[in-house]
């Protein structure tokens, strides 16, 4: 299990950095959108796919299989997000 993280011990820092970044710019351009009178509810919508896209991801980029949970918890949110349009 720790293997992996052995391997690419030397990509932590640099994961990190553009991890840090990139939360940094998703949440100024969130604030620009809240300033600009954007539809919250889009941006709602936009946010929650956040893990849906972490996971597909994660799966070209590190070629990191899908689990069984992973797969679940995709169709969770799937679910979640058609509720939450149909609600109109």
């Amino acid at each position: 299990m720790y293997y992996d993280l052995y391997k690419n011990i030397n990509y932590i820092p640099i994961l990190t950095i553009i991890s840090f970044f990139s939360l940094f710019v998703a949440n100024i351009l969130y604030i620009i959108a809240l300033k600009n009178n954007a539809n919250i509810n889009i941006m709602a919508i936009i946010i929650a796919l956040a893990p849906i896209i972490t996971i597909i991801l994660s799966y070209i980029i590190l070629n990191h299989p899908f689990s069984s949970k992973s797969i679940f918890a995709f169709f969770i949110i799937f679910i979640g997000l058609i509720i939450i349009l149909n609600e109109k």
